[in-house]
């Protein structure tokens, strides 16, 4: 009895050292990673605690790398920011969305799709992981890492666990002293030009298959949470390589659920001043810096003829 006693007696006393170790280390991370102002984990802390810009561009790498700031900026008469990021989906932009209706009230959003943004290999919800450190300063944000499932509401009381993933991203960011050289207002130039035609980056299954319904639901709350807020809203699939004659299943729904709600939706997918054009391209995914340019012009235009020139102040 007496030893059952020291050994419980022992057990609650390294129950509590772990404890205490986990609201130290994490507070220690906190504090780390909210001094970090460059590269990505600073450019989304700056976009979910700091900027008002009136003019916002949502999306992943294809956002971050497609749509130059200064240009929309100067053509659509109001201050610019991109924040896309690298290898992010719609639950992802679901997300950044909460926190930033939650704080401020854009004037316009510019969401940008991927041609498989529905489809099931997008998804997975482990990339959600980057927003850990958010987790309990945006509460609006739980309900969409609790959909991974009823473990995420335990894990998330250790403090250390939104920071786990990111510690030697922290202790590299904290003692660099990096400039985001050629990014402005969140655009990410991408300098290299193709020198061969690539190889088509996704599958038929991607392309043709059913959407998933989870990612189809997540886009209907963006239109909504959008409508909701008194914020205007525009669709866009940004262009491609290779033309998407046969619109894929992702396209064709979202254009049908944007038409029904009346949001502007524009398909550049099929665009002959982008298709098989490599000087335009530095991957098989994604505009080189020449092509951004060109393509944000011509948004630009097309953004102006359905009245956001006149909305946005």
């Amino acid at each position: 009895m007496k030893n059952g006693k020291i050994f419980f007696g022992k057990l609650l006393i390294a129950a509590g050292i772990l404890v205490l170790a986990d609201i130290g280390i994490g507070r220690l991370m906190h504090h780390f990673y909210f001094r970090i102002t460059h590269g990505e984990q600073g450019r989304m802390t700056y976009v979910i605690d700091s900027t008002r810009a009136p003019l916002l561009v949502i999306g992943s790498s294809r956002a971050a790398h497609h749509y130059v700031s200064a240009i929309l900026a100067d053509s659509l008469h109001a201050a610019c920011y991109n924040a896309g990021k690298d290898w992010q989906g719609l639950f992802y932009n679901l997300a950044m969305i909460k926190m930033i209706l939650h704080r401020y009230k854009p004037q316009t959003i510019l969401l940008d799709l991927t041609p498989i943004s529905f489809a099931a290999s997008e998804a997975s919800l482990d990339k959600l992981d980057v927003l850990l450190p958010y987790y309990h300063q945006h509460p609006e944000i739980q309900p969409v890492f609790d959909k991974k499932g009823p473990a995420q509401r335990i894990l998330t009381l250790s403090s250390l666990y939104c920071y786990n993933s990111l510690i030697l991203q922290i202790i590299f960011n904290n003692r660099s002293r990096q400039i985001d050289e050629g990014i402005v207002n969140g655009y990410i130039p991408k300098m290299d030009t193709l020198n061969h035609p690539p190889i088509q980056p996704y599958s038929d299954e991607e392309l043709f298959g059913k959407p998933d319904t989870a990612l189809v639901n997540a886009f209907r709350e963006i239109l909504t949470l959008t409508r909701l807020s008194n914020c205007r809203l525009a669709v866009v699939v940004s262009p491609v390589y290779f033309p998407l004659y046969h619109c894929t299943s992702t396209i064709q729904l979202a254009k049908k659920i944007c038409d029904t709600r009346q949001i502007p939706f524009f398909d550049y997918t099929c665009s002959a001043i982008f298709n098989g054009k490599t000087g335009f391209f530095t991957d098989e995914q994604h505009l080189n810096n020449a092509g951004a340019e060109r393509f944000t012009r011509i948004l630009c235009s097309d953004l102006a003829a359905k009245g956001f020139r006149e909305t946005v102040k």
